[in-house]
């Protein structure tokens, strides 16, 4: 590919495509900033992001994530983008999250002590239906998803 070409490619990415996201996202200070605004918190701090981060699970499936974001207060954030619209997102967002669990826990340790995991699902369609672009699960908490 030429440099015009390459170029012309690139100019019509969208921050939504795995290619791009994945090089925005491997800036700490942007996905704080992205963390930021959906999760309507100022303060808080991204300490570390691991990009393509992958989970393996020698029992079964394992999962790939597209950014992992360590918070300043310990909590796990991941921040999914996703495309397709013929897979259960719940249930991929759902997955996500416990495989996080699993992978940042010991055996016999107590569930007060599993970390805060927030999953952040961006999405090109309201696939929940609501015709709401950010969707509370409770009052108190935090934006579940946004598309």
């Amino acid at each position: 590919m030429t440099f015009e070409e390459k170029k012309e490619r690139v100019e019509g990415f969208r921050p939504i495509d795995d290619v791009f996201f994945e090089v925005l996202a491997d800036d700490r200070e942007v996905c704080q900033e992205i963390l930021r605004t959906i999760l309507e918190d100022k303060a808080l701090i991204v300490e570390e992001v691991i990009v393509q981060r992958s989970l393996k699970n020698i029992y079964g499936r394992s999962v790939r994530l597209d950014a992992l974001c360590i918070l300043g207060d310990g909590a796990k954030c991941n921040i999914e983008v996703q495309r397709a619209h013929s897979d259960d997102h719940l249930k991929r967002a759902r997955f996500n999250a416990a495989s996080i669990v699993t992978k940042n826990t010991e055996p016999g340790e107590r569930f007060e002590n599993v970390p805060r995991v927030i999953i952040v699902y961006i999405s090109e369609r309201d696939f929940l239906g609501y015709g709401q672009t950010i969707i509370r699960a409770f009052p108190s908490c935090p934006p579940a998803y946004i598309t």
